[in-house]
C-alpha cells in the first residue's frame, strides 16, 4: 500500500514528508494555512479560524506526527492526512485528510489516505475509524475503496 501511494505521488510531482519533518523544516505555518483552507471548504459552518498557536498545540497533543503526511509540490504543502494518537483495542482513528483547492481531483487524498492506512497497519492496528463530512462529496467514497 505504501509503495503504491508513494509511486502515485511521485508521478503527480509530489514529495511526501511526515508532520514531524514538516514541523522540523519550519513548514508548520504553511501546513496551518492548508488546514484552514481545507476546513473552510469542507464544513457547512467553518466558524472562526483556529489560530496558529491553537493549531500547533492541537497537532502536537492529539495527532500522531509520525503517522501524519504532507504532500509537497514545489516545496509547498498541498495535501495532508493523519492519524490521531489514540489507538483503542487495535483500532486507529483517522483524523483528517485535506487537499488544497488548486490540487483537488488529482488523487492526492486517496494516496495520502493509503499512507495513513499503511502507518496504522505498521503500528499493529487491525482497523481504522474514519468519517467524511456530508459536504465533502469527493472524499466520502474513499473509506470504502
Amino acid at each position: 500500500v505504501r509503495e503504491e501511494a508513494n509511486e502515485f505521488l511521485a508521478k503527480a510531482g509530489a514529495t511526501v514528508i511526515t508532520l514531524v519533518e514538516a514541523k522540523d523544516a519550519g513548514l508548520f505555518p504553511r501546513v496551518y494555512d492548508l488546514m484552514e483552507e481545507t476546513r473552510r471548504t469542507t464544513f457547512d459552518d467553518p466558524a472562526t479560524e483556529w489560530g496558529f498557536d491553537n493549531f500547533k498545540q492541537t497537532m502536537l497533543n492529539t495527532v500522531d506526527m509520525n503517522s501524519g503526511f504532507v504532500a509537497l509540490i514545489d516545496g509547498e504543502p498541498v495535501a495532508i492526512s493523519y492519524l490521531l494518537k489514540f489507538v483503542t483495542d487495535g483500532v486507529a482513528d483517522h483524523g483528517w485528510t485535506g487537499v488544497a483547492n488548486a490540487h483537488r481531483g488529482k488523487g492526492l487524498a486517496k494516496a495520502l489516505k493509503k499512507l495513513t492506512i499503511a502507518a496504522a497497519i505498521e503500528k499493529g492496528c487491525s482497523a481504522i475509524t474514519t468519517n467524511s463530512h456530508s459536504r465533502n462529496e469527493p472524499l466520502r467514497p474513499l473509506p470504502a475503496q
